[in-house]
């Protein structure tokens, strides 16, 4: 074989795997690691290092709780109930109620103090449900975006903790949601 003819081999050779290389990888995942999530929840729920290190180590366990706050993808209600479990896990009641009602105030700009307390203890007395649908709803970027069938209910509680509360959100309002610093 000639020196020319063993180049030529080379190349197409080194084409070949290129080429493989390239139709067998997918795109890269936009989910994040699961320091990476915590970090994104511990900020959005204004988390103490506590319950910052809990997602941590549960988003360790099962790093697939992370897909729900991957915000290039629509979330399964699977995907949303895994995220809901970390959450509801590492999240305590009494920090899901200080951030909402912290970040209402924030977002509507006249909540008067006895509103935020009132949203604080309404929230306080969700069921474990809703308040797991309050974590997930709030952090998800699909629900945020209208991208999952957990928007109407997560409608239903915001809705129902605001009236209780006699929180009008008018035009002037700007929507905050716990992801918000």
């Amino acid at each position: 074989m000639t020196r020319q003819a063993r180049w030529a081999a080379v190349l197409v050779l080194l084409t070949g795997v290129v080429g493989l290389i390239a139709c067998s990888s997918s795109p890269p995942s936009t989910t994040p690691t699961p320091d990476a999530a915590a970090d994104t929840l511990a900020a959005a729920f204004r988390l103490p290092d506590g319950q910052r290190s809990c997602l941590a180590e549960a988003f360790h366990a099962d790093p697939d709780a992370a897909r729900a706050l991957d915000p290039t993808i629509a979330s399964t209600e699977a995907e949303l109930g895994r995220l809901g479990d970390v959450e509801q896990r590492c999240i305590t009641p009494d920090t899901l109620a200080a951030s909402v009602s912290t970040s209402a105030a924030e977002g509507i700009g006249t909540l008067s103090g006895d509103q935020q307390e009132c949203l604080r203890l309404a929230v306080l007395r969700l069921s474990p449900s809703d308040q797991r649908l309050l974590l997930y709803g709030l952090s998800s970027p699909a629900v945020q975006q209208g991208d999952s069938p957990a928007i109407a209910d997560l409608g239903r509680v915001t809705n129902s903790l605001l009236t209780g509360c006699a929180v009008s959100v008018g035009s002037g309002a700007t929507a905050v949601t716990p992801t918000s610093r």
